[in-house]
């Protein structure tokens, strides 16, 4: 499972990747002897840590607490420059990139909070659980981070109409900024329907949320 980490920002650094370890394989009533037989692969995660001292620019549509209100921090940001978002034609499959312009300095901006920022996601047992644990894992960091208190975001953007992506994060609890785009998921989700394209955009996990991610593997 690929999720594109090219998200539409500026002074953005080159991600870090970090192995997450992930939680411990839960036992499950008859399946224990099998789990102990068959050593579990862990799913590989690359994420960052995005700092409000970053100013990295935040779309319209996340609650509140996404958003950075160190005034300082914004108007030290020269107001003329800002993103201007261009989709690229995709050749590797690699997702959009994003370019940089100019616009009126009238035009106000937002600036993300601190937050985790997942940038790619890989199984190497699909279904089996541990691109979840790894999740729960990332969350967890950032529930016991003071600086981010469960905050996780990340840029979806399908490989193809067969790329479940959008359905795995939307299950665990994460939404689109866009409601439209959540509505139209939850229908696909609901009829089966297994090919479908979402529009690229943000992801966020709703504090709300959080619990229900932390326990998945345990309701479902």
């Amino acid at each position: 499972m690929l999720v594109s980490g090219n998200i539409p920002v500026t002074n953005y650094q080159e991600l870090v990747s970090q192995k997450i370890s992930t939680l411990g394989a839960r036992e499950i009533s008859g399946y224990a002897g099998s789990i102990q037989e068959k050593k579990k692969q862990k799913a590989k995660i690359k994420y960052r840590k995005i700092k409000t001292s970053d100013c990295i620019t935040a779309p319209d549509g996340l609650p509140e607490a996404y958003y950075s209100t160190d005034e300082g921090i914004k108007t030290s940001i020269i107001k003329s420059v800002r993103q201007c978002l261009n989709f690229l034609p995709e050749k590797t499959h690699e997702g959009n990139f994003f370019l940089s312009g100019i616009v009126d300095e009238e035009h106000e901006q937002k600036y993300f909070n601190n937050c985790y920022l997942l940038a790619n996601i890989e199984s190497p047992t699909p279904h089996e659980g541990a691109g979840t644990e790894a999740m729960q894992a990332l969350v967890e960091k950032s529930m016991l981070d003071d600086d981010t208190l469960g905050r996780v975001i990340l840029y979806m953007a399908q490989l193809s109409d067969e790329d479940t992506s959008p359905k795995f994060f939307y299950k665990l609890g994460f939404r689109y900024i866009d409601p439209d785009s959540n509505k139209e998921l939850k229908e696909c989700i609901e009829k089966n329907i297994f090919e479908f394209r979402m529009p690229p955009g943000y992801m966020y996990l709703p504090k709300e949320n959080i619990q229900k991610l932390l326990r998945y593997r345990q309701l479902f």
